[in-house]
């Protein structure tokens, strides 16, 4: 948009300095029309001063008069082309005058669109000035979330630390589960096998199946504080009725 009022200016610029060049050449056209009336104002005088040497000649030799005559209808027709040639003149100057009326408002006119050029050129400016200030702005934005995304890295980071330790500790404990579970079968194993050995022996004395329970009950009572001797001995008896 620059540029093209950059060569919109430059072209006003040239049609003014032919405009000038043509008020130069309208200058020296007039004056050398003011030459030219002084000139014919310079013959006419001396026409005058010849016309009253005529006239005393005239009065002094009739035989002349036709000469005088033929000389004055010369001097007439030369008036009648000085006649015309002032009212071309005239009509010359009134185009001229026409002229530099419709340079004149083409001058205005230029003026109008300077003005209004410069209205845009100063729009434009603001609106480039408004456009700095927003693009400092979203800089600023730009950097405040470059901030978040790092501090977001840098939590992201932490929580996948934190999820392969807890993914090596449900390992650890996946393989605590795998040995308690195999420890519990054994020792469900031994359970059951000292269980059989009481109910073989229920034939040959209640009192001594009754304490192999009992003592069955004291070795697991380590497992909770809450553990009841009988209730194990009621449930164990239960299973096995």
């Amino acid at each position: 948009m620059l540029e093209t009022h950059g060569t919109v200016l430059e072209t006003h610029v040239t049609v003014l300095e032919t405009h000038s060049t043509v008020l130069e050449t309208h200058v020296t056209v007039l004056e050398t029309h003011s030459t030219v009336l002084e000139t014919h104002s310079t013959v006419l005088e001396t026409h005058s001063t010849v016309l009253e040497t005529h006239v005393t000649v005239l009065e002094t030799h009739s035989t002349v008069l036709d000469t005088h005559s033929t000389v004055l209808e010369t001097h007439g027709t030369v008036l009648e082309t000085h006649v015309t040639v002032l009212e071309t003149h005239s009509t010359v100057l009134e185009t001229h005058s026409t002229v530099l009326e419709t340079h004149v408002t083409v001058l205005e006119t230029h003026g109008t669109v300077l003005e209004t050029h410069v209205t845009v050129l100063e729009t434009h400016s603001t609106v480039l000035e408004t456009h700095s200030t927003v693009l400092e702005t979203h800089g600023t934005v730009l950097e405040k979330h470059s901030t978040v995304l790092e501090t977001h890295s840098t939590v992201l980071e932490t929580h996948v630390t934190v999820l392969e330790t807890h993914s090596t500790l449900l390992e650890t404990h996946s393989t605590v589960l795998e040995t308690h579970g195999t420890v519990l079968e054994t020792h469900g194993m031994v359970v059951m096998n000292t269980l059989d050995e009481i109910i073989a022996a229920l034939d040959d004395d209640d009192e001594d199946v009754a304490e192999m329970i009992v003592e069955q009950g004291r070795s697991h009572a380590r497992f909770s504080d809450d553990f009841d001797e009988l209730t194990f001995w009621v449930k164990t008896v239960a299973v096995n009725l």
